[in-house]
């Protein structure tokens, strides 16, 4: 198990919860690929870890797979994630240090390198990966997040 410190859990949607892919309908809906082996963050809930999705991104798939989730706290349409992610630490009165950060691409390295813990999913660009404490073995919407949930973050994987 992970240092006691981590209080949040923050990942990123596009390319770590999803393969990476949006598909757009006739209508123009936003249609992203979730994997339902990555429905774990109760896990996390259990032991009083809070959750929060940050996303450059902002439509009603992300808000209602977060809400699915009962995820703590959503970040969407961030252009700065590191004034983003700083802004929620002060409001919920927590450092860099107690968090853990999920990412994949150049927007989600300024939190990584500040985060107490970071993850990269197996197909993140090089430039993540070189900043990351820890590389996924699954690919991004392919169980990752379940991965390093259970690996990192799970009581009974870690007795």
């Amino acid at each position: 198990m992970l240092n006691k410190k981590i209080k949040l859990f923050i990942t990123d949607v596009d390319g770590v919860l999803t393969d990476g892919k949006i598909y757009y309908s006739s209508s123009g809906d936003v249609l992203r690929n979730y994997d339902m082996h990555d429905g774990v963050f109760y896990i996390l809930k259990e032991q009083g870890i809070l959750t929060a999705f940050c996303s450059g991104e902002s439509d009603d798939s992300i808000k209602n797979r977060a809400k699915k989730l009962k995820i703590d706290f959503v970040i969407l349409g961030s252009q700065d994630k590191l004034k983003d992610v700083s802004s929620l630490l002060k409001r919920l009165k927590l450092s860099f240090d107690n968090i853990a950060y999920v990412g994949d691409d150049l927007g989600d390295i300024v939190v990584m390198k500040k985060a107490g813990v970071s993850f990269a999913v197996k197909n993140a660009i090089e430039e993540v990966k070189r900043v990351a404490d820890h590389i996924t073995e699954a690919e991004a919407g392919s169980g990752a997040i379940r991965e390093i949930v259970e690996k990192y973050f799970s009581k009974s994987k870690n007795k």
